[in-house]
This record gives C-alpha cells, structure tokens and sequence, in this order.
C-alpha cells in the first residue's frame, strides 16, 4: 500500500514541469519577436502674436490740457458821481444779457442839474459885468481923449504967455486920474473874463457829471452781480454792477513743457513773442486749437484761437499756461444742443501743431521699456532698441530702430526670448487707427487705440 502512494506523488510533482516549459518558452519567444520603441520628432511650436505693419505718415502732433472758461473782458460799473438809484434796466439781474450802449441805470441828476443852473446864472451875471463895464471903458477912452485935447491946448497957451502953469497942471491931473480909471475898467474886464473861465470849466464838469448820472453798457454785457437798486444812494467809487463780456470767452489750459515740444517743432519765426504774433501766424507757436466739453450724449466743440502765454511757469508741475479764445461763444448755443461756454465750466483744450512729414509711428503698446518686438524675415522674434522722438497719448513716434512697414508685435509676450517662432497675425484695423490718429483725426472709439 504505501508503494502505490508514493508513486502518486510523484507523478503530481512532473506534472507540474509542462506548464513551466511552456511559460519559459513564452518569455523567450516574447523577447524574439518584440519591435523596437517608434522614434518621435520632436517640432518647435509657434507663438501667435497680434501685429502691425508700422506705418510711415504725415504726423499732426497734439496735445490736450484743461481749464475753466473765464470771459475774455471783466467789467465793473463804477459810481463816479453820488446820488440816490433813481432807475434801472429791466434786465439788469444776475445772469441777463444786455446790449451795448443800453442804459443800465441812472442817479438822481436833480443835484447836477440845480449846479449847472447856478453856474449858467453866474455867467449871465459876469456876462452883464463885461457888458457895463466895457462901455464904461469906451466912455473912458472918450474922456481921456477930449483931457489930452484940453491939456495940449493950455500947454500952447502957456508957451503964447496967455496961460497959467497951474491950468497945464490940473490938464495934466484931470488926464492922469481919466487914464487910471480906464486902466481899472481894463482890469475889471480881465478878472470878469478870468471870472467866466473858471465858470465855464465848472459848467464842463457839472455837464460831466450830469452824463455820469448814466451809466450804459460799453459793449454786450452778460450781468454777473447787481450791487444796488432803485432809491438806494450811490456813493462816488462804488461799485453797482459787475459783468462779463460776450464778445470772448478765454481758457488757461496748463501744459507741461516737455508735452510742447512735438507742437513747436519746426515753427522757428513763427513769431512768439512777437506783438503781431496773432493775425500774422495765429497765435505764440503758430497753434491751432479748439476748446471741448465731454458729454455723454455726444462731445461739443468750438473752434479757437491761442492769443497769449502766461509769464511764468509753475513751480511744482513746471507747466505753461496756454490761453485760447472762443470768440462769440453765445452767438453759436443751441439750447439742448450746444450749451453756453459759461463762466467757471470746465472744458478740455486741444492744441494741435504744424505737420510732420514721414514719421514712422506705432502704438504705445508696442513698447517695452524702450524696446520693441520686431518679426523678423524668419518669423522669429528679434528684441530691438528703439528711439522715439516724441510720444502723444496713444502713439509713439521713432526716430530710429523701426524701419517703414517692418512688423512689429504690439501687446504683450509673455516669455519673450529672443529669436523664438512667432506666428503673426496682422491687425489691420489698429493699422488704421494709428495712422488715422497721427494724421490728427480723433480715434474710432473713446477707449483708445489699445482696445
């Protein structure tokens, strides 16, 4: 019994051997027919980037400052005679408008009137003394006359030895008192005649004063103040009124000078200090300019005029004030349309300066602390340093390192490594925009060129 057992066993033991065999065989023939790992090439991969093709064009530079409308001329009606407010214009109040030479108001002129009365009595009165007295001048003259006539006789008599020393005496005497008498009428008449230039002189200033009982309008006048009314007494040097004039409304726009520079090139003899600056050349710096409001249902312009520089640069901003004029601002409101350029508004300035020709320009964006993204002919990015001339609020223009019509990256490129590919997509519309700009229109939206 225990011989058939053990010959059991072991015939499970080999058993066990096939399926060794054919896991062993199975490995090796695995190894046999096993392919080698498919080599991959590994390609350089393309950035996409936004470009422009930077325009060569005519540049008008500009440049936008602000400030507050101030009217062109300030008037005061100054009382320069006194008296009670007897009548006043109608529409002398706060903000109306009045035309030149329209009587605004009037003092009292009784006063004025009862002085020049008195002064016209007095010189009836001196006239009458002038009369009287030059006819007793004439009576004079005929007195003295027939004394020399008597006194020549009894001189003649006393040389015949008819006549008496004491007869020529008392001629003599007679004539003597006949010629100081005619002498005092001749003073008399010189006094009465001082006498009637000073009235006369009185007569002018009480005339004078009688116009200044009336005060009119000097030219179109927008009242700002009204500092009296009607029965009020008027003292001499008081001020009764303040207005603006319309004729101009001014604007100190204060520019830094570094912003300047790009409008003033190019102007030399354009007559800056030059009296005769403006009708010659338009202004200091041969200057347009146009003053502007902001709305939102539509921005207002008006067409301007740079008449003077201030005389003085700011200390902390170190800024210029430009002063422009809008001439006849009321002239040209709409109500609802176009509003009035009133006292104190804020407005914007726009100066603009003399063209440039063939100036390469490329928006802002395209610089990167003084260098620019350039495709190169290889589509690969080539870090360039570039030299601008001038910057303007959304271009800048180069003066060396751009070519005309070289492509250049505009935005950001995050990394920028020199030399890697680029895939360049041209944006024509920012082309355009930038060209439009420099050439000084304004810009198709109001968020800018960079949108």
């Amino acid at each position: 019994m225990r011989d058939s057992g053990e010959g059991r066993g072991w015939w499970g033991r080999l058993l066990i051997l096939p399926p060794i065999v054919a896991g062993v065989a199975l490995v090796i023939g695995a190894d046999a027919v096993k392919e080698p790992p498919e080599r991959v090439d590994v390609q350089e991969l393309a950035v996409n980037v936004r470009t422009i093709n930077a325009p060569k064009v005519t540049v008008i530079p500009k440049v936008v400052g602000y400030g507050i409308i101030r009217p062109g001329r300030v008037w005061q009606a100054v009382a320069t005679v006194s008296g009670p407010v007897a009548r006043v214009h109608p529409d002398l109040k706060a903000g109306g408008f009045i035309r030149a030479g329209a009587e605004l108001l009037r003092i009292d002129p009784a006063e004025y009137e009862l002085a020049i009365a008195q002064i016209d009595s007095e010189l009836a009165s001196f006239k009458v003394k002038a009369r009287g007295s030059q006819l007793l001048l004439d009576i004079e003259k005929k007195s003295i006359a027939l004394q020399r006539r008597d006194l020549e006789r009894k001189q003649l008599l006393l040389r015949k030895g008819t006549g008496t020393q004491v007869a020529v005496e008392s001629a003599e005497r007679a004539l003597l008192l006949a010629e100081a008498k005619a002498q005092a009428l001749r003073n008399t008449l010189t006094q009465i005649e001082a006498d009637r230039k000073v009235l006369s002189a009185r007569r002018a200033t009480a005339d004078l004063n009688l116009e200044r009982t009336t005060i009119e309008a000097p030219f179109d006048i927008r009242v700002t103040e009204v500092l009296t009314e009607t029965t009020q007494y008027a003292n001499k040097g008081q001020v009764l009124v303040t207005a603006d004039g319309m004729a101009s409304a001014e604007v100190t726009a204060h520019i830094a000078i570094g912003r300047l520079r790009p409008l003033v090139q190019g102007t030399a003899g354009a007559g800056w200090f030059q009296p005769t600056a403006a009708a010659v050349t338009g202004g200091p710096f041969g200057l347009d300019a146009k003053v502007r409001v902001r709305r939102l249902h539509g921005d207002v312009e008006w067409p301007a005029r740079v008449v003077r520089i201030s005389e003085s640069i700011d200390p902390q901003t170190q800024s210029i004030g430009i002063i422009v004029a809008v001439d006849k601002p009321f002239e040209t409101a709409e109500p609802g349309r176009r509003p009035l350029l009133q006292r104190n508004m804020f407005v914007e300035v726009v100066l603009t300066g003399r063209p440039l020709e063939n100036q390469i320009v490329m928006p802002v964006s395209a610089l990167h602390q003084g260098r620019a993204y350039v495709v190169s002919d290889d589509l690969r990015l080539e870090i360039r340093s570039v030299k601008i001339k001038f910057q303007q609020a959304r271009y800048v223009v180069i003066e060396d390192g751009i070519r005309p019509d070289e492509t250049v990256v505009v935005g950001d490129l995050v990394p920028a490594i020199e030399g890697m590919l680029l895939k360049p997509m041209n944006d024509e519309r920012m082309t355009r925009r930038i060209a439009t700009e420099a050439q000084g229109h304004e810009p198709e939206s109001p968020q800018g060129i960079n949108q």
